[in-house]
């Protein structure tokens, strides 16, 4: 599940790792894959399901930011 890693981690370790390896080939920043953008969108989704879980209600994400690519 989730592309095989094992943990937080193991999947820090490798996004690390797969984003050093594109700024070192010289990606351009609207190339890198896992922008700032997308993690923040990501974190909004994270943040929401948080709340739903502990409040037991359904929460709607408003504005998710997220790059364009």
């Amino acid at each position: 599940m989730f592309g095989g890693y094992r943990d937080f981690d193991d999947t820090f370790r490798t996004r690390l790792h797969v984003f050093l390896e594109q700024v070192a080939a010289g990606a351009s920043p609207e190339k890198i894959d896992g922008s700032g953008a997308d993690g923040l969108a990501a974190q909004q989704v994270i943040a929401a399901a948080i709340e739903s879980l502990e409040t037991g209600q359904v929460v709607t994400v408003e504005s998710v930011v997220s790059s364009d690519k």
